[in-house]
């Protein structure tokens, strides 16, 4: 799914079973074990128009990284 504007809104999309978040996806879920986590595609992200504080998007990277 492509991320898409309804009118002149900007549209956040989340997705889950995307692994590689490579399909258009702007956040993606990933559930491993208990574990919840999340990846962000930042080429959709740029496209799309919307901010994101970058405190968010540094949760998204792996411990001790």
């Amino acid at each position: 799914m492509m991320a898409r504007r309804l009118g002149e809104a900007p549209v956040l999309t989340i997705e889950e079973n995307n692994p590689e978040c490579a399909l258009g996806g702007i956040f993606c879920l990933g559930i491993r074990d208990s574990r919840v986590g999340f990846s962000v595609n930042l080429d959709s992200l740029a496209r799309s128009g919307i901010r994101i504080h970058p405190a968010v998007l540094r949760l998204s990277r792996p411990r001790g990284e």
